[in-house]
C-alpha cells in the first residue's frame, strides 16, 4: 500500500469525512463500543505524513462527536453524555492507537494490520477500564475492584473489537481499492 498524495485539501477533506463518520457512528444505534473511532485513529496514524496530524485527526473526531453527544444529552435526545469522568483515558487511548497506526507506514500487510487492530482494541480496553476504575468511584480502589472493573468491561471489549475489525476493514479496504491507490 502506498500513500496518496497528501495535499492540504485532501487532508481537510479526509478529516471532515472522518468527523462525519465518527459522529454518525456514535449517533446511529449500535452495540456498545461498536464505533469507527479506533479505525479512524489507526488509519489517521497510518495515512498522515506527520504523526501529530494523525493524532490530531483522531482526537478532533472524538471531540466533535463528544460535543454533539453532550448537546443531545442536554436536549434529552441522547441518554448518555458526551463528557464524563474518565474521558482523559479515552482520549489518551485513541492518541496511542493513532501512534500504533504510524507503525504500519513502514510495511503494511494483512497480518500486521490485523495485529494492529486487535492490539488497538485491547489497548483501549485496558486503558479505559483502568480509567473507569480510577476516576468514577464505581469500584473499590483495590486490586479486587480493578479486576472487577476489567471483568465487567469484557462484553465491551468483545463488541468494541468486532466494531474495530469491521471499520478497519471498511476504511483500509476503501483506501486500498480506491482509484487514487492505483495511481500511487
Amino acid at each position: 500500500m502506498g500513500n496518496m498524495k497528501n495535499t492540504t485539501g485532501n487532508t481537510f477533506a479526509l478529516i471532515a469525512v472522518f468527523v462525519l463518520l465518527a459522529t454518525l457512528g456514535r449517533f446511529l444505534p449500535h452495540p456498545p463500543n461498536f464505533t469507527p473511532l479506533a479505525a479512524i485513529a489507526l488509519f489517521g496514524g497510518f495515512f498522515f505524513a506527520k504523526k501529530e496530524l494523525g493524532i490530531l485527526a483522531a482526537l478532533l473526531c472524538l471531540l466533535c462527536s463528544d460535543l454533539l453527544l453532550q448537546a443531545a444529552f442536554y436536549l434529552g435526545i441522547n441518554p448518555f453524555p458526551g463528557f464524563h469522568q474518565s474521558m482523559i483515558f479515552v482520549y489518551g487511548a485513541f492518541a496511542a492507537i493513532a501512534i500504533i497506526g504510524t507503525l504500519l507506514k513502514k510495511r503494511i500487510n494483512l497480518p500486521r494490520l490485523a495485529g494492529a487492530t486487535i492490539g488497538s482494541s485491547i489497548l483501549f480496553y485496558i486503558v479505559t477500564n483502568f480509567g473507569v476504575w480510577l476516576s468514577t468511584g464505581m469500584y473499590p480502589m483495590t486490586i479486587e475492584g480493578l479486576l472487577s472493573c476489567y471483568a465487567m468491561g469484557l462484553p465491551f471489549l468483545g463488541t468494541g473489537m468486532l466494531g474495530d475489525i469491521t471499520y478497519v476493514s471498511i476504511i483500509f479496504g476503501a483506501y486500498y481499492f480506491s482509484p487514487a491507490m492505483s495511481k500511487a
